[in-house]
């Protein structure tokens, strides 16, 4: 026997609400490019982005700080391609 169900699903998607995460909660990113690292490196220090090198070489970061990273990285990016 077959069961299946079918459940509508929301028309819309909500972005996740990075405040229900346990503060202490980590995540890491890889950014092979030395010229991007070293920008989101020192743009983290600049606007106190608390991160460290992890041993398999990522950016480890808290992910109370995803948004910042993420705007971070974007501003590295954004730079290396228009000096290209």
């Amino acid at each position: 026997m077959l069961l299946t169900s079918c459940v509508e699903q929301p028309e819309t998607v909500s972005q996740p609400d990075f405040s229900e995460f346990d503060p202490l909660a980590t995540d890491s990113l890889v950014m092979r490019n030395t010229e991007i690292r070293e920008d989101l490196l020192e743009q983290s220090d600049i606007h106190d982005i608390e991160h460290w090198i992890n041993n398999n070489g990522s950016i480890g970061f808290y992910l109370r700080d995803t948004k910042a990273v993420d705007r971070s990285a974007n501003e590295a990016i954004g730079v290396y391609i228009s000096l290209q």
